[in-house]
């Protein structure tokens, strides 16, 4: 399973890349148009990353919007957001 991180600006999004890509598997994404226009860019990660890229997050003092679950259903791809 797989996650999408969303953003409040591209800054904050492309600055949490730059901090994981090299210890994590994460990977800068366009915003899927289905789930928010507030930010050009997104990180997708693994579901084994999830917990540590949140922490890593928090420490480093970045702020995401939110968190949605990719799903795939009938070959289309479905983003449903986690609380």
């Amino acid at each position: 399973m797989n996650y999408v991180i969303t953003f409040q600006s591209s800054h904050q999004a492309i600055k949490a890349e730059r901090k994981f890509m090299k210890a994590h598997n994460t990977d800068l994404i366009p915003t899927p148009r289905e789930i928010s226009s507030e930010c050009g860019f997104s990180l997708k990660i693994s579901e084994t990353e999830l917990n540590m890229i949140l922490e890593l997050l928090q420490q480093n003092s970045l702020n995401y919007s939110k968190i949605y679950t990719i799903t795939v259903h009938e070959g289309e791809k479905r983003y449903e957001e986690n609380n």
